[in-house]
């Protein structure tokens, strides 16, 4: 076993201790990122931010935790960043909980 791996071992260990998701992309760089379910995609930074600006970008602020499809791959919405204008919305794949950006136009076309 690698120190890696024996690292990413002992962090969700310690995670599952205080009921805390982990999830880890493999790809580099390698991502580790703990989220506690118990938090609402309303109480974090972007998701304030969607919620107050989402119609300046076309969406609706009701669209926050909405999925949505691009390339056959479906994708949650999880907060905006104004300071990336070109690409505003933030999303999670949703089979692996990845994080990507999005344009907002592309958003608001996928949702229909």
């Amino acid at each position: 076993m690698t120190n890696i791996q024996r690292f990413v071992d002992d962090v969700t260990k310690l995670a599952n201790e205080f009921e805390l998701e982990v999830n880890v992309t493999r790809n580099r760089p390698m991502t580790i990122t703990i989220t506690d379910p118990n938090i609402s995609l309303e109480e974090t930074p972007e998701g304030q931010n969607f919620k107050l600006l989402a119609s300046r970008y076309g969406l609706k602020p009701e669209d926050l935790g909405k999925t949505f499809w691009v390339r056959r791959t479906r994708y949650k919405i999880v907060g905006l960043k104004p300071s990336r204008p070109a690409y505003p919305i933030d999303a999670i794949r949703v089979n692996d909980q990845a994080r990507f950006k999005f344009p907002a136009d592309g958003v608001a076309e996928a949702l229909g």
